[in-house]
């Protein structure tokens, strides 16, 4: 039997290397010759109200997986979501990034310090301090939180007009409600102001989410289909004479 001392560190990296390459599969850190640990291809972004670490998706390659993931993670009723980047929003973040639980906005939704951050304007930490290539911001101030002092008193919340009371301190949106209820006022409809960048980044998502499966016209075509298996199913058949017996 031969012995070298290559042996059996040539022996570690081949189980070092199958091990890392379980890690890598499943999105976690993979391990260096030292024993520490080294990013792995697919990066992990914070975790948070989901259960355990969320990795980031490439739209391109996981698409099918981040349209199953954004759907799952925007429709729960935990904190924490994807964006239609493929990048995994933690909890703690999706706290601060404007629009509410599960998704990003340009204005905070909730209680007192989110209607004090209205009429400050200040920027939520989601989609609202994107730039573009200039190094401009791609929502301009006017749609950041209340457009202005109307804003606040128009009904609606921030960045609306009409229907009800919304995003008053100290639960006073249901007082005011509350008011024109007893008085029969007609609040009318609540009609968003335009805000491109918002409408842009609904948009991504809508289209992400449209896949074969629930679009318009597969959903007609199956319909149709249906319809079809039914007519044949139900639609009453010629009765088979008996056969002319010879004389």
């Amino acid at each position: 039997m031969a012995f070298f001392s290559g042996g059996k560190k040539s022996d570690d990296k081949d189980k070092l290397a199958k091990h890392n390459a379980i890690l890598a599969a499943h999105g976690q850190d993979t391990y260096g010759p030292s024993g520490g640990a080294s990013p792995s291809s697919k990066k992990k972004s914070g975790g948070g109200g989901k259960g355990g670490s969320n990795p980031d998706l490439d739209p391109r390659e996981d698409r099918e997986l981040l349209q199953r993931r954004i759907a799952e993670t925007t429709q729960d009723k935990k904190w924490g979501y994807y964006a239609p980047s493929g990048e995994y929003v933690s909890a703690f973040r999706d706290m601060f990034d404007g629009g509410g639980k599960n998704t990003t906005g340009t204005y905070f939704e909730g209680g007192p310090l989110s209607t004090l951050g209205n009429v400050m304007k200040i920027r939520p930490a989601g989609m609202a301090r994107e730039r573009d290539a200039q190094g401009d911001y791609i929502v301009p101030r006017e749609n950041i939180g209340f457009r202005n002092v109307e804003d606040m008193f128009d009904r609606g919340g921030p960045q609306a007009a009409g229907g009800a009371y919304r995003g008053a301190p100290y639960g006073m949106s249901n007082i005011f409600n509350a008011l024109d209820k007893i008085g029969g006022v007609d609040q009318g409809e609540r009609v968003a102001y335009a805000n491109p960048a918002m409408e842009a980044y609904n948009r991504r998502v809508e289209g992400l989410l449209q896949t074969p499966q629930n679009s318009q016209a597969y959903l007609a075509a199956k319909a149709a289909a249906e319809r079809e298996r039914q007519r044949r199913l139900y639609s009453p058949r010629p009765m088979l004479r008996p056969p002319s017996m010879g004389s």
